[in-house]
């Protein structure tokens, strides 16, 4: 055993984290929603009424929100500016996997709620949610 003394930045950065995003450690989201889907290339019933689909994929999402009580303006910059490009590998706890993965997935709309906006004052968010979907 290491009698090394951590930082805390280190132990933020490299050990414990939540989430990362092109391999930078996020704010810790409030709520964190996890979903699996299913990707059919047709389905239909049959006469008996029994489904008949050709299964295309599983393809897992998150559903992300952080509360303003959780970050500062500067984060919540840093979030959307991370999930700018059309594609990025994002490390998450997957339920599927029982453990952290890696998966190169995109974003769907961004919403960021704003309750003030006072000129020449501090602009205050109350929300930012978004889904990231595996690509």
């Amino acid at each position: 055993m290491s009698n090394e003394i951590e930082t805390v930045e280190e132990v933020k950065e490299e050990k414990y984290f939540f989430l990362k995003i092109n391999g930078k450690v996020m704010p810790t989201p409030s709520v964190m929603s996890w979903t699996i889907e299913s990707y059919d290339l047709d389905s239909a019933r049959g006469i008996d009424g029994s489904l008949q689909r050709t299964l295309i994929c599983h393809k897992e999402k998150i559903q992300l929100e952080w509360r303003s009580a959780d970050m500062t303006p500067q984060e919540i910059a840093m979030v959307l500016n991370a999930v700018m490009p059309t594609f990025f590998q994002v490390t998450y706890y997957s339920p599927l996997s029982a453990g952290m993965v890696t998966k190169t997935m995109y974003v769907g709309s961004r919403d960021v709620n704003i309750y003030s906006a006072i000129p020449n004052r501090n602009v205050v968010a109350d929300s930012l949610k978004f889904n990231l979907i595996e690509r």
